[in-house]
């Protein structure tokens, strides 16, 4: 039997939170998934009485990223014990048609800096996908100057959101009198607004009204849109009322709540110390993961792996435990029916490896003679049955008996 390799090109999202970052050095974020090209998006919570600081990345590799928060006062001291909200999506162009969702994640060299003494306004950038509504994310992605600059976009004003005809993205460093800066890499993501679910994470994206201010000002709040449970939550400005510059960030020891984001604008202190600052719209992309107690329950029993003869039987058993949760719940997200898919194929592709490599003497009689093309056919069902193109094969038990 032969297999072609499975290649997941969806957007492979991951999320988290990131503790105890600092100002005195980087810290190294691994993730469980591999990116063939990742673009990162991450967002500090300012816990009160802090510096104003920003998010740097650097060295982003097929699985990790260095983060590090940076002063933008001037000065020196050692500032840590920082929360920063990440996503991680992989570079490309995503549709409903083939992806269940409208979205886009992007990187290019930043040319132009943005700031107080000149909002030339960022670089003008085409869309790949049509928005109605679009809500963009992003972040600098590199190190090249050691002086901050912060990610921005814009529609067709330096004022105005971005929309479904305007996007202008880069990046600014704020009251910084000197807007000289190295190139860097910026990473930015376009999504339609509303709710969904990727590769079985709940999401809601949307672009907030006009009523966050500096955080001299106070603290402001976002009602989550269709995600009454979210764990973590990435922000950028869209558009910039304010000549000074500011980004937004999270605020308080408790951000996010239920379905509320608790954020500010804030300013850096290069020029004065007052971080006061009129109203802003602020793009932001909440989270909520897994996307069903399902993936919870079977990504545990998948690291406790069974007590089973074989690594053929461990594959077959894992196959028959995401058929049961399917089972379990008609109705299963597609984001989450998609990534069991994916997962299907894999363990079809793994399989056949095993064939391949003449692995059968740790096998029963029935797999030293190869896989049955009647698994075969119920495997290539169970998919398309997740996906809703076709019914799903009866007697599976009895197909797969003689492989576990």
């Amino acid at each position: 039997m032969t297999v072609n390799p499975v290649v997941d090109n969806g957007p492979k999202l991951d999320s988290g939170i990131v503790s105890n970052v600092g100002t005195d050095g980087w810290t190294t974020v691994t993730l469980t998934t591999s990116y063939t090209s990742m673009v990162v998006v991450a967002t500090l919570t300012r816990p009160g009485g802090t510096a104003p600081l920003v998010t740097r990345i650097d060295n982003v590799a097929a699985n990790s990223f260095d983060l590090r928060v940076q002063r933008t006062d001037g000065l020196t001291g050692t500032i840590s014990g920082i929360d920063v909200h990440y996503i991680a999506v992989e570079e490309g162009t995503y549709t409903q048609a083939d992806d269940g969702i409208t979205m886009e994640a992007v990187k290019f060299t930043s040319t132009v800096t943005d700031g107080r003494v000149s909002w030339v306004g960022g670089q003008s950038r085409t869309y790949n996908n049509s928005y109605s509504a679009p809500v963009v994310l992003g972040q600098v992605m590199s190190f090249n100057d050691s002086s901050h600059s912060v990610f921005w976009a814009r529609g067709n004003d330096r004022r105005n959101v971005p929309d479904s005809s305007n996007l202008f993205v880069g990046k600014h460093a704020g009251e910084d009198s000197n807007l000289s800066r190295a190139n860097e890499t910026i990473g930015y993501v376009v999504i339609e607004s509303g709710t969904g679910v990727i590769n079985g994470f709940e999401y809601s994206a949307a672009v907030g009204s006009d009523t966050v201010r500096g955080t001299d000002n106070g603290s402001y709040t976002y009602s989550i849109n269709g995600l009454s449970n979210a764990n973590s939550v990435v922000l950028s400005s869209a558009g910039m009322d304010g000549r000074d510059g500011a980004w937004p960030i999270l605020q308080g020891p408790t951000p996010i709540s239920g379905s509320t984001i608790t954020l500010a604008m804030d300013e850096d202190q290069l020029r004065d110390g007052e971080r006061r600052h009129t109203t802003e719209q602020v793009a932001y992309f909440a989270v909520s993961a897994p996307a069903s107690t399902l993936a919870s329950s079977l990504d545990a029993s998948r690291l406790s792996e069974p007590s089973l003869p074989s690594d053929v039987a461990r594959r077959i058993d894992r196959v028959l435990s995401i058929l049961d949760a399917a089972a379990f719940d008609p109705e299963v997200e597609s984001g989450l029916a998609h990534h069991w898919d994916l997962e299907i194929a894999d363990i079809f592709s793994s399989i056949s490896s095993l064939f391949d490599d003449d692995e059968r003497s740790t096998n029963s009689d029935v797999i030293e003679e190869g896989f049955s093309s009647e698994a075969e056919t119920a495997l290539s069902e169970i998919r398309a049955w997740l996906l809703g193109d076709g019914p799903l094969p009866s007697d599976v038990d009895d197909i797969f008996a003689d492989y576990i």
